[in-house]
């Protein structure tokens, strides 16, 4: 994730930690900063079987695939339990692909268990149930937003543990909770009938001035928002559809609704 690189998944790490050309597991909120350290098996008992968990089981985060992600290993050593931001912000060069990611992971563990929170600051003192930094991850949030690979490990996460990350359905929810819409009413449903999504495209994207969106018969609406989630425009359409945007150069998040599903995506204009 950090380096921004592929491996094998047959080069997972099983000797000394940080060896070089190999990745092994990184827990994004780090195992002695969330007071889990090896607390479960490295090892899935399988996609059926449940370990009964609740808000207060914090042994259930060491296991929790919201926040466990492959990284290589000298620089998973090297992020060790740094906070985000204000100590670890990745190699040097980094396109900064991983950083939203990172972003909803950490929101999702603390809303998850109870004790895990992420504050303003780069506390030196690793204290258990803090990490930081805030105010860096809102930001990574909304310019690194949730893309189709993010969104389908959404999917896979919750087959396995039943369960989704809310901050990547709905990237905006993390304002309403720490962000300037603090104290503000949330307006979305936080569930649809159809975990999946919509089997929707849009093309071309990048866009120019307009786009196609093919996939949905039924009448359907999309939502164009910035990334700090101001909503732009709203348009209703039926069938494959083209749209004319006129929007200025940038990244956008489109919502797609229909028949009580929905669906997300980012969209880029040149």
């Amino acid at each position: 994730m950090y380096v921004e690189q592929s491996r094998s998944k047959l080069d997972y790490q099983t000797g000394i930690s940080g060896s070089i050309g190999f990745w092994n597991r990184e827990h994004i909120y780090c195992q002695s900063r969330g007071g889990f350290s090896d607390a479960t098996s490295s090892t899935a008992d399988g996609i059926d079987v449940w370990w009964p968990s609740n808000a207060n089981d914090i042994t259930a985060g060491h296991g929790d695939a919201h926040h466990i992600r492959a990284e290589d290993g000298p620089e998973n050593s090297s992020r060790n339990n740094r906070n985000y931001g204000l100590d670890y912000n990745g190699p040097t060069g980094n396109l900064g692909s991983w950083r939203g990611d990172v972003a909803r992971a950490i929101f999702y563990m603390c809303i998850r268990y109870n004790g895990l929170n992420v504050i303003n600051g780069n506390p030196s003192d690793n204290p258990i149930g803090q990490i930081g930094d805030l105010a860096t991850l809102l930001t990574w949030n909304t310019a690194d937003a949730s893309d189709d690979f993010e969104m389908n490990r959404n999917n896979e996460v919750y087959n396995w543990q039943m369960n989704r990350n809310p901050f990547i359905d709905y990237p905006m929810l993390a304002d309403y909770i720490w962000g300037t819409r603090s104290g503000q009413t949330w307006s979305f449903a936080l569930s649809t009938e159809n975990f999946d999504g919509l089997r929707v495209t849009i093309y071309p994207n990048p866009a120019q001035n307009q786009i196609t969106i093919s996939g949905l018969n039924q009448e359907s609406t999309i939502e164009i928002f910035t990334l700090s989630g101001v909503k732009l425009k709203t348009i209703n359409f039926v069938g494959t559809t083209q749209l004319n945007l006129n929007l200025t150069s940038g990244m956008y998040l489109a919502e797609i609704t229909s028949e009580n599903k929905s669906t997300t995506k980012k969209l880029i204009v040149n």
